[in-house]
């Protein structure tokens, strides 16, 4: 699109990329062109602004279904996303609450992993003593 800009309006080209010499003519093909993708840029925009102003009864609807829609996903992601059958994602408060306790349990496993250890070797080192 810049080059075509540049060839519809060499003056204002900031690379001068195809700029020709001031003694040098454009060729019919070289601004025959540029011409006919403007056209075509132009009535693309056309066509999407009508298409806008022909739905713009149905945006009041459609903001209420994203609004409700990022209302459902924020509570799926919240408390999780349950069915009769089962649950599909637990959810992330109840997957924190998770990740807590087992980490609680984790704790408590190394802390006696290390009871264990120190009541092996003071009862080796009394055996060594005795």
């Amino acid at each position: 699109m810049f080059l075509c800009c540049c060839c519809c309006c060499p003056s204002c080209c900031p690379s001068k990329c195809c700029q020709k010499p001031d003694n040098e003519q454009y060729t019919k093909c070289e601004l025959f062109w540029p011409s006919i993708v403007l056209i075509l840029a132009l009535l693309l925009l056309i066509v999407a602004s009508v298409i806008g102003i022909t739905r713009a009864s149905d945006i009041q609807s459609t903001f209420t279904a994203v609004g409700c829609s990022i209302a459902i996903t924020t509570d799926d992601l919240l408390n999780g996303n349950k069915s009769t059958v089962g649950t599909y994602f637990m959810g992330m408060s109840n997957l924190i609450g998770g990740l807590n306790n087992l980490n609680a349990n984790l704790g408590t496993v190394g802390s006696e992993i290390d009871k264990i250890t120190y009541s092996n070797t003071s009862s080796k080192l009394r055996l060594a003593y005795d």
